[in-house]
């Protein structure tokens, strides 16, 4: 079968080698399958980080608890995996951090800042109408 251009918006053939399922679907460029399992990782890393903002708007979270909570909704993240997106966020201006020795442990616990509270209200808004419209929300 013939290979269709990037804005015909059709489904095409896999390249060679490719694997019977790395059909490029087109709407305006190409989009592979792992294009989409990297966009839904990036998509979930961005709930992560809402999450994070939500839950030290309520208070200063460190990342055992955390990694816990997040265990709560599905996700699998180890304290030393999730580290990294505080440090990112804490260099981002959203989240300071303090050190403090627990039980003859150092623990770095992290709170909101004004831009991290106004980022978190920002992004509900914009998941919000993103839900109502994905989702269709009844009443709506």
């Amino acid at each position: 079968m013939q290979r269709l251009g990037s804005r015909s918006g059709r489904i095409s053939e896999p390249a060679p080698g490719t694997g019977r399922n790395a059909h490029t679907v087109s709407v305006g460029y190409r989009h592979s399958l792992s294009d989409t399992v990297l966009l839904m990782r990036e998509f979930l890393r961005g709930l992560v980080r809402l999450h994070i903002l939500h839950h030290a708007a309520r208070g200063e979270i460190h990342g055992a608890r955390m990694s816990e909570e997040l265990a709560h909704h599905g996700y699998r993240i180890s304290p030393g995996s999730l580290r990294p997106t505080l440090h990112k966020m804490e260099s981002e201006g959203l989240l300071p951090s303090r050190t403090q020795i627990v039980e003859g442990r150092s623990r770095r616990s992290y709170s909101i800042t004004h831009s991290g509270q106004r980022v978190l209200k920002e992004t509900i808004v914009k998941v919000r109408k993103l839900a109502d419209e994905v989702l269709g929300v009844q009443g709506s």
